[in-house]
């Protein structure tokens, strides 16, 4: 033969045997024997007999000589850069030699690549796929950066053809082009609409927590936090096709929709678990406001979702945790919330929880009343409940003392609710305390400083009974003689500066 053209076998006879990548000749001893198909780029042909045709040819990727039978002979080299070659892999001699029983010499790799591609279907991923896998291995093997990019380029192309059919599974696909080069952002449009389905379909908890662990795998950028603002326009297209649009973006834009597709994942798996157990609500919140901050919306309502949970559960708190609740009402700006709270908590306890004896109780709770409200009319009807069961009870009298209540003919009295006037006769003989004068009531002492006070009675009080609620502190100085017991009150505002005495009362023996 003299030509190149009468060489060229047809294709369907090359293609009986087994294909096997040059460079595996050898590497995989057990192909000695077998009839093989090999396509290369030639390095060189060669003559084994000057002048009597080339009849030999070295590959660049294969370590075997292959010898061509005279019939396949060549006059002179062909101007193909490439060959397939179909026959036998033999050892000779402790070398490999190729018995060539077909050839076919094909054009430039890029040319013959860009030709087959052009034949095939734009459906034809699979056709499209191989092609792309024989033109990077190629192009990496034979140090061609560009034929290797072109067949990297077709695999992605392949890929995305491949996403398009109605049975295809997109997180397959992502899952096959781990450890492939693929870009970054095709692999994370893939893993989007898939991602993106299987939330929609999502049905149980269990469901929402494998597809976050997935996001946070295969997104890593969905782990960060964003308060961007994502265009609605993008987001429209999003909720068409995630996978277009997302291609579509720039980086940026991309790493927002990463994030996003966590975020709405994660906030619909805290609505589930707050709506399955609204116990879990106070922690669920706190998880939320870890997870995610960029959504405070959702922290809030899972926080007022706590608040009410714990809120049903009033009458069960200890008094620490009610008001450490109160507060809270107090610092979200719901002053009668926390009333309302604290009211009721009381209300349980005194209904509930005091036996008709329990004089002990009546007094602890009186205190409450006093502490926690400001209650000192309910904190009264306690302790004379608590005098009623236990007349002799120190503990109401040492709690109405230290209210600022006083004791007269016909028990204990508010005297701030009591206008005692001492120019004013009748004033003075309505005092329930007829043993009570006007020099005794504290018109001498009332307004007076600490420091006034302890100047006109000679020292220091004999004891000093303190006590704090709603922003106000009271001191009760108490005088003990052999007269009686004199009590002179100091109420501190958070404007006080200098403290004066609001009322002062004796009473005699």
């Amino acid at each position: 033969m003299t030509s190149a053209g009468a060489l060229l076998i047809c294709v369907t006879f090359l293609t009986r045997a087994d294909s096997v990548e040059p460079s595996e000749l050898n590497s995989r001893p057990e192909l000695v024997g077998r009839e093989l198909i090999i396509d290369d780029r030639v390095r060189y042909f060669l003559e084994s007999k000057r002048g009597q045709g080339y009849d030999q040819i070295v590959f660049k990727r294969a370590d075997a000589l292959f010898r061509l039978p005279a019939r396949l002979k060549m006059a002179r080299p062909p101007s193909e850069a490439n060959a397939q070659v179909k026959g036998v892999l033999r050892m000779e001699e402790g070398r490999l030699v190729f018995d060539v029983t077909a050839i076919e010499m094909l054009p430039g790799d890029t040319e013959r690549l860009e030709s087959e591609i052009g034949k095939l279907r734009r459906e034809d991923y699979l056709s499209r796929r191989n092609w792309a896998l024989w033109a990077e291995r190629r192009g990496k093997e034979l140090a061609e950066p560009k034929l290797e990019t072109r067949g990297i380029d077709l695999e992605t192309e392949a890929l995305w053809i491949e996403a398009a059919r109605p049975a295809a599974d997109p997180l397959a696909l992502v899952a096959r082009s781990v450890g492939r080069p693929i870009p970054i952002s095709m692999r994370n449009t893939l893993a989007h609409r898939g991602l993106r389905d299987r939330f929609n379909r999502a049905a149980t908890l269990a469901d929402l927590e494998a597809l976050a662990t997935q996001i946070e795998s295969l997104l890593p950028n969905a782990r960060i936090p964003s308060t961007a603002t994502l265009d609605p326009g993008i987001l429209r297209e999003y909720a068409k096709e995630p996978g277009e649009a997302y291609l579509a973006a720039s980086e940026q834009v991309q790493a927002g929709l990463d994030r996003k597709l966590l975020a709405d994942i994660l906030q619909k798996q805290f609505e589930r678990q707050v709506e399955a157990s609204p116990v879990d609500a106070a922690k669920l919140t706190d998880l939320a406001r870890a997870r995610l901050p960029d959504r405070p919306e959702l922290v809030d309502r899972l926080a007022r979702q706590a608040l009410l949970e714990a809120e049903s559960k009033v009458a069960s708190m200890r008094q620490s945790e009610v008001e450490e609740l109160a507060a809270t009402f107090r610092d979200r700006g719901e002053a009668e919330r926390s009333r309302r709270l604290i009211q009721s908590w009381l209300a349980d306890r005194r209904k509930n929880r005091l036996s008709a004896s329990d004089a002990e109780g009546r007094i602890l709770l009186a205190l409450n009343y006093e502490k926690m409200l400001s209650d000192r009319s309910t904190a009264a009807e306690l302790l004379r409940e608590a005098l009623a069961i236990d007349p002799a009870s120190r503990g109401a009298a040492d709690a109405f003392l230290r209210m600022g209540f006083r004791r007269g003919e016909q028990g204990w009295f508010d005297p701030e609710q009591t206008s005692i006037s001492p120019t004013s006769g009748k004033d003075r003989d309505a005092t329930p305390d007829s043993k009570m004068t006007s020099s005794d009531t504290g018109n001498s002492l009332r307004g007076l400083t600490r420091a006034q006070v302890r100047s006109r009675l000679g020292g220091r009080p004999d004891q000093i009974v303190r006590s704090a609620s709603q922003g106000r502190s009271v001191e009760l100085w108490i005088y003990r003689n052999g007269k009686g017991t004199q009590v002179i009150r100091f109420v501190f505002e958070a404007s006080t500066t200098e403290p004066r005495a609001s009322s002062a009362y004796a009473d005699q023996k």
